[in-house]
């Protein structure tokens, strides 16, 4: 019973002195679409403003890496998006928030630009 227990304690001394390499990151985007000369019926109220709230909770929590961006256009969500994918590593966990418009055409998944015509395709980035 002893020997077991001292091999118990130098696998519990070994585990808690491994290395994390595990990190948490988070993406946060917003439009309201006010920025538009669009339609108005795009225009919410909220977006911009829990993008603030969603960013500084995870702030003050555990997240090692917090990326925020607000009115994106599809030029700054691809470039955006495509680093944070490419930051990530295979133990990381990622969290992305997005207030604004989605849809769905035919089963595919859609974030709306802020330009409010830009569709921004989730399915392909999304995959693994």
């Amino acid at each position: 019973m002893k020997f077991l227990t001292t091999i118990l304690a130098f696998l519990a001394i070994g585990f808690a002195y491994a290395p994390v390499s595990a990190e948490t990151r988070a993406l946060v985007m917003a439009s309201n679409y006010d920025l538009l000369d669009a339609d108005p019926a795009l225009f919410l109220a909220n977006p911009l403003e829990d993008s603030s709230i969603v960013a500084s909770a995870l702030e003050k929590g555990s997240v090692d890496s917090l990326t925020v961006v607000r009115e994106p256009t599809i030029k700054d969500w691809t470039k955006t998006f495509d680093k944070f994918v490419a930051s990530l590593g295979p133990d990381d966990i990622a969290l992305l928030y997005y207030a604004g418009h989605g849809l769905q055409i035919e089963g595919r998944n859609y974030f709306l630009a802020s330009d409010g015509v830009s569709l921004i395709p989730l399915d392909p980035g999304c995959r693994s």
